[in-house]
């Protein structure tokens, strides 16, 4: 034995497999409105978009940081979003994942999305689009 281990990936088919959709995004440019720098206002924001398109909250964090800048995170019943705010340089990076990689998922992302962009008024986005899980036809044995 030559004491090198092999790691082996093994997918595991189910009759639906359960895809999702992981945006990752950075946005520059935001002035520095309160909702940028404070927690309690950036958490109120994310709640009531995340309302008005149908998902629901299960639990939020979201800490202040001194003078200021947020953290926050959302629980999501199928989703998640985290956020973190850098008002001293109008930097946002967001990360919002949906368990499932419907039309009616997508459709409540980019209404989130849509409306947290108005709010914080970035003047450049970069927007990466990871699809989560594997197909059926990625499972398939050769």
């Amino acid at each position: 034995m030559s004491g090198r281990r092999e790691d082996k990936v093994v997918h595991l088919r189910t009759r639906s497999p359960e895809l999702g959709i992981h945006l990752l995004a950075e946005w520059y440019g935001c002035p520095r409105s309160e909702t940028l720098r404070r927690a309690d206002t950036l958490r109120v924001v994310c709640v009531q978009l995340l309302r008005e398109s149908g998902l629901q909250v299960v639990s939020s964090l979201f800490e202040q940081f001194q003078p200021s800048g947020v953290v926050g995170t959302l629980v999501l019943s199928d989703a998640h979003i985290a956020i973190h705010t850098w008002p001293d340089t109008g930097f946002v990076a967001l990360d919002f994942y949906a368990c499932h990689d419907t039309q009616n998922s997508r459709a409540a992302v980019s209404r989130v999305l849509a409306g947290l962009r108005e709010v914080l008024r970035p003047v450049w986005v970069h927007t990466t689009e990871v699809n989560r899980g594997v197909t059926e036809s990625e499972t398939s044995e050769p």
